[in-house]
């Protein structure tokens, strides 16, 4: 898949993108513990697409928010999980960390302060 670039929004170019997830499914994922990390494959549509200044790993950005609501949601292993994150990492066409998208716009990402 080939991510899109962000557009422009009132005149301003957004540095990142989050995304929230709502709804639910009706599958059973048993009970879960605070502060474990979990993977799921997710199926959802957009709903809500919207503009903040905000923080992303510390840093004061202006970012685009997503909202999707999930209609479908499995649980997966965390071993599975693990491997599928890789090979979708290794698939993707413009794959890049935050990191460095803070270093294109000119941001350090551990201060957050223009470099």
């Amino acid at each position: 898949m080939k991510l899109r670039a962000l557009p422009q929004f009132e005149g301003r170019q957004p540095l990142g993108a989050q995304v929230r997830l709502t709804g639910s499914s009706d599958q059973h994922v048993g009970a879960l513990e605070m502060d474990e990390t979990v993977y799921f494959v997710v199926k959802g549509h957009v709903t809500r697409i919207s503009h903040q200044d905000g923080k992303i790993s510390g840093a004061e950005v202006f970012v685009r928010n997503h909202t999707v609501k999930a209609s479908q949601v499995i649980l997966l292993d965390p071993n599975d999980g693990e491997r599928m994150l890789d090979e979708a990492a290794m698939l993707s066409e413009d794959a890049f960390s935050l990191n460095q998208m803070f270093k294109a716009a000119g941001v350090d990402p551990n201060t957050g302060e223009m470099s």
